[in-house]
Parts: C-alpha cells; structure tokens; sequence
C-alpha cells in the first residue's frame, strides 16, 4: 500500500521514467554486455597489430645495433690506423691515425642515422677523438660523454666486455659499446642515441598510424617512471608508464593509449609502442556496428518526444545564452550558427548576428585608426632623429673640401652612401642588430674620415642576438651622441658598445649598452629621460627622448631605457623583451 502511495504521488515525468527503465533495463544489460565483449575482442586486436609493429621497430633497432657491433669488431681486427695506436707513438703519428680513424667513422655515420657517434680512445698517446652524427649537441654534453669516455678506458679493464651500457648524460639517454684491447686500454666506442635510434632508416618509409610512437624505457622501471625517449611526445598525455612485460595496458588523459612493450635483451631497456586508442567503433567490422546501432535506436525512440522539445525549444535557447555570454566576455565572434526551425528564434536568430557583424566592423575601423595615428607618430619621430647628422656630415665635407683632400672626400662620399642606404630603407620595420652595427661602423668610417683625431668604437656582441630584431636608430642615437657630446681635447674618444642577454624570473631581457669615457650626464638629462610621459615634441635632446616614445609604442611596459653615469662615464642602457609576444602590435615598424 505504501508503494502504491509513493508511486501515485508522482509527477508525470517521474512516472515515465519508472516506465521507461522497466523497459529498458533489460535491454541496456544486453548491450553492456555486447559492448564489453566487443570492446575486449577489439582491444585484443589493436595489442595484436601493436605488438606487429613494435617486433618490427625492435627487429630494425637490435639489427642496427648488431650491424654496429660488427663493423666495430671487424675495425678492431683488421684495421692498420687501430693497430697502430694501440701501442705508444710519435704524436703526428697517432694524430694522423687518430685522424683517418675519425674520416671512417663519419663514412660510417652517414649510413647509419640512428648511430650518434663514434669515438677512438687511447690514453696511450693521450688522444680522445670522435665524430657525431648530428651537431645538435651543445659542448656541456660533448664534454661530459668525453668524461664519461676517459673514465671508462682509464679505469675500467672490463667495459669492452659489458656489452651495451645505458647512461643519461645532460637528460638524454645514450647506449654506449666499446670494442678494444684491455692491455693498452685502446677502445673504439659506438653510441646510440635512442631518440635518433626509435625510428631506424629501415622502416622511415613505412609511416605508423597517425597519433603513434614508439620509446625506450628502461628495464627496472617502477611505476610511472620516464621513458629513455620520445619524452616530448608524453607531455600533456597523462600517460603513466609500467613495467609490464607481456600483454597491454591502456593509460592517459582525455586521449586514450593502447601500450605494448617488449625487454631487449643484453642491454638493460625495454622497447614501447603507444597507439591511439579511439574508443569502441575503431575495431568494429560493418555487423557489430550495424546491431549496437540497432539496440541503440530501440532505446532512443522511447525519449523521442523529449527529443524533439528538446531540439526545438531548450537547445535554440541555450544557444542564445551562451553565444551571448561569449559576446560578454568580448568574443565578438560570437554566433548563432545552426538555423532554428522555429519562425520567431530564427528572427532573433539573425538580428543579433548583424548587430554582432556591425559592433566587430565599428571596433576594426576604430584600431585601424588608432594604427594609422600611430605609424604617423612613428615617422615623425624618425625624421626627427636624423637632421643633425646630415648637418655633421656636410660640414665634414666642407672641411675636407676646404683642406682639398678629395681622396678623403671620396672615402667620405662612398661612406655616407652606405650609411644613408641604411638609413632610408624601410624605416617602419624593425631590423636585426646585425645591421643596426653595420651602420655604426659605416658612421665611425665617416669619422675617421673627417677627422683628425677620430673616435674609438669598441663592441662586445653576443653572437646568438645578431638576427635580434631592434627598432631601427636605436644604438645610432646614442654613438653619434656620444661623438657629438663626449669628444674633448683631453684624449681621445672611446665608444663601448655591449649587447648581452639577460635572463630573469620574470622573462629574458636583450641589454644594449652605449657608453663612452667622455664628461657625465647632466643631472637634468637623466630626469628628463626618466620622466613618465615624455613629450616627443622638444628641440632639445630629440633623439633620446624620441626612443624612449616608440619603445613605448612598440612594446608598452615591456622595454626600458636608462641613462645614468658610471664612474664619471655617461651610459645608455635599453632592456628589450627577448620575447616577440611583449610587443604590442605585429611589426610595427
């Protein structure tokens, strides 16, 4: 009786669902059951085609280990250069066996991509060479596998016979094999480096699934250790790592992955291979999907009423409310796509597209404006840097005309040429650092030209920063400055030009340093430039204030400059974002 209560005293919505599941149990235990089934019989033939391609990987990888192995041996057997430095030599001896030895292996490596390097080692005549594969080794790893190296056959009578030995060195995983004679500690080392060795030339040209890789891990792994290789492919997987021998697993994040992984014998890792594993319709043949398609539809015509409201009235007004709320948090791309099948929703539907088309056309037309007024400020802060140099140049000319030294005048002449090429080339791009010094001496040859006792310009350029992107004029500015301001009669002119990267918590910061042994700045000067909105219409120290502006302009809060006096000397200093994302529109100049 109290069923019967409770079970009368419900909605018409609880009452259907009752309904409904009496129906539909039944049928939703059969189709769990024929999914569990065929999901098993599906995972069971992905680890199976898996397991196919990682035998191939791993036949491909212990052949070219092996083929290694024996070009070794052989070279140790009958090689003249290899005999030769196994006993005490002369060192042009040593070093022109040394030497053939290394033009072999490079022969070698050519042949064999997944081989890193080769290497000679004979502390008998105290030389330590080899030749790598790829140059994308930074000198600490090349250093530090030369350690390990040195180690090995000074101290260690038993390496050749350890087989394959793993070691990670500057956080990559390399196999080493040496072959040698023990008495005189003379070894050729092989070196396998297992993210080049993972895809051999033998198979480059039979590409795996789409989503695939195969890694390295080592044999006593434990749970959720790193692979040896390929770590880049698992960042943002969530896969986790096991020491599983035999069968499957499945791990990762949002996307799945089927695993597999084999031991390799005699050389402490294991071989992976992790494919996407896209869910229960990837494996299933045409009468599986049509009968779970089937169960399927059986269920979903029973909701079909609630379907239809569903489609027609709730899903049109949830579309509403969040492309609205998208146009909130300023999406002006933001739209009601799909059409509404009702008459009155299809109306709203395209008004508020317009008005959404019309609000994106006034906020383009309005930055590009905004753009436009910037550009302009942006010329007319460069032709203000530029009038006074010309000026310098025609009265050094004059003078030398004066003096009647035409050859100097022609140097002078060619010299100006250049640098004037420099200086009306497309002034609204920024220019690598590169050319903004080859301006500076084009300018110092002017000097030394046109005058009798020429300044000094002395640079230190970190050679990493030369395709550095600058605003053009930037360190132009400050050497004819420095020229103009910080020549004396005392001694002569010295200009220091410095260019280093700074790298901080907050972000890396290219430094560009001006200075020179001439009089200090004025304390006036350095207030005014550290003023917080300079007013770039002055007559007085255009230049300095000029750069301040545009390096506002470009890159807002990001770059700095700073003038200040460093025992007794003046200094310019700019601090520009190494980072092109702190600039503030895309290449505007």
């Amino acid at each position: 009786m109290k069923l019967n209560r409770t079970f009368g005293s419900m909605s018409f919505k609880r009452k259907a669902i009752v309904v409904l599941l009496i129906l539909v149990l039944p049928l939703l235990i059969f189709i769990g059951s024929f999914a569990a089934y065929t999901i098993q019989r599906q995972n069971d033939q992905l680890s199976e085609s898996a397991g196919n391609t990682l035998s191939y990987y791993q036949n491909a990888f212990e052949s070219d280990a092996q083929n290694i192995s024996s070009y070794l041996a052989n070279l140790l057997s009958i090689d003249y250069d290899f005999q030769q430095l196994c006993y005490r030599r002369s060192y042009l001896d040593a070093h022109l066996s040394s030497y053939d030895l290394v033009q072999k292996f490079k022969l070698q490596l050519e042949g064999n991509p997944s081989l890193g390097a080769l290497f000679i080692l004979t502390p008998e005549n105290n030389l330590f060479r080899g030749a790598y594969n790829v140059e994308d080794y930074s000198m600490e790893v090349k250093a530090d596998i030369l350690k390990f190296l040195k180690e090995c056959a000074v101290q260690d009578d038993n390496c050749s016979a350890k087989g394959w030995t793993l070691r990670e060195i500057g956080g990559k995983s390399f196999l080493f094999r040496f072959f040698g004679r023990k008495d005189t500690h003379t070894y050729c080392v092989a070196m396998l480096d297992l993210n080049r060795a993972i895809v051999p030339q033998k198979i480059r040209s039979n590409p795996t699934a789409s989503g695939a890789f195969a890694f390295f891990l080592a044999s006593d792994a434990e749970d959720g250790a790193l692979p040896l290789s390929s770590i880049t492919r698992f960042e943002g997987t969530g896969i986790v790592l096991r020491p599983q021998k035999t069968g499957y697993y499945i791990s990762g994040g949002i996307q799945k992955y089927l695993i597999v992984q084999e031991p390799i014998e005699n050389m402490g890792i294991s071989i992976g291979y992790a494919t996407p594993y896209l869910g229960l319709f990837s494996g299933m043949d045409g009468v599986q999907i049509t009968l779970l398609l089937l169960s399927c539809a059986l269920i979903g015509l029973i909701p079909v009423c609630y379907l239809l409201l569903q489609k027609s009235l709730f899903a049109p007004l949830q579309e509403m409310t969040g492309t609205i709320e998208k146009l909130g948090d300023g999406d002006l791309y933001a739209k009601m796509e799909a059409p509404f099948s009702i008459q009155e929703f299809e109306s709203v539907r395209i008004s508020f597209n317009n008005m959404v088309e019309r609000i994106r056309q006034l906020k383009i037309s309005s930055y590009e404006k905004e753009l436009e007024a910037k550009h302009a400020k942006l010329q007319y802060l460069q032709l203000q840097i530029r009038p006074h140099f010309y000026l310098n140049c025609l009265k050094n000319l004059y003078a030398l005309a004066e003096a009647r030294k035409y050859g100097s005048i022609q140097s002078a002449i060619l010299a100006l040429s250049g640098y004037l090429r420099f200086i009306f080339r497309d002034s609204m791009k920024r220019i690598p650092l590169s050319q903004e010094l080859r301006s500076i001496r084009d300018y110092m040859q002017l000097q030394t030209l046109c005058d009798a006792n020429p300044p000094q310009c002395r640079m230190d350029i970190d050679a990493s920063l030369d395709d550095f992107l600058i605003p053009p004029l930037s360190l132009v500015t400050f050497v004819e400055n420095s020229v103009q301001h910080g020549t004396t009669l005392d001694h002569p002119l010295i200009i220091n030009i410095r260019v280093s990267l700074i790298k901080s918590k907050t972000g890396d910061y290219v430094s560009l340093l001006v200075s020179n042994n001439g009089p200090a700045f004025p304390d006036s000067i350095i207030k005014e430039a550290a003023e917080p909105e300079p007013q770039i219409y002055r007559s007085q120290h255009v230049g300095i204030i000029n750069i301040r502006y545009r390096l506002q302009l470009l890159y807002g809060e990001a770059a700095a400059l700073s003038l200040y006096n460093s025992a007794g000397s003046p200094c310019a200093e700019l601090f520009l974002p190494q980072n092109e994302s702190n600039i503030k529109e895309e290449d505007p100049l």
